[in-house]
């Protein structure tokens, strides 16, 4: 019985140092990576970052989300992108994906989103004169 416990202790004992070494050095990383200057900074708008609690009320965590609008980037450059190595067929398994370290380039209040911006001013006024087409044979209708 005595051997058991002793056996037991020790055991717990070496638990209880295997979680202290590995929280020690998860909080000595951080401290490092802390410390690093940063490679580069974005500041982002409200308009492409989407900042949420978690799920639940007690969830401490952050959730980011990027927001972005498609363009016709990709339909434009396709030679472009096919020379600097990408398929853009889609794969047809996991296996067929390529992964690729690159750098992207957002651009923020650039000609495209002026363009966006236009595009969507002038499908606000088809929308208004087809309502008010609609408000005005609705009214004709009603008078007769």
């Amino acid at each position: 019985m005595n051997l058991k416990l002793k056996q037991n202790r020790l055991i717990a004992g070496f638990l209880l140092a295997f979680i202290l070494v590995v929280n020690a050095t998860v909080i000595i990383k951080v401290l490092y990576n802390r410390l690093a200057e940063p490679e580069a900074e974005l500041e982002l708008t409200e308009r492409e970052v989407d900042l949420r609690n978690g799920i639940f009320d007690e969830d401490s965590g952050r959730f980011i989300r990027l927001r972005f609008e498609e363009n016709d980037f990709l339909k434009n450059n396709e030679a472009k992108l096919k020379e600097l190595g990408f398929k853009l067929n889609k794969p047809s398994s996991k296996k067929d994906r390529t992964h690729k370290k690159v750098f992207l380039v957002l651009e923020l209040n650039g000609s495209a989103y002026e363009q966006a911006i236009l595009k969507a001013k002038e499908e606000l006024k088809i929308a208004e004169n087809k309502e008010k087409e609609v408000k005005w044979e609705k009214d004709k209708l009603e008078a007769l």
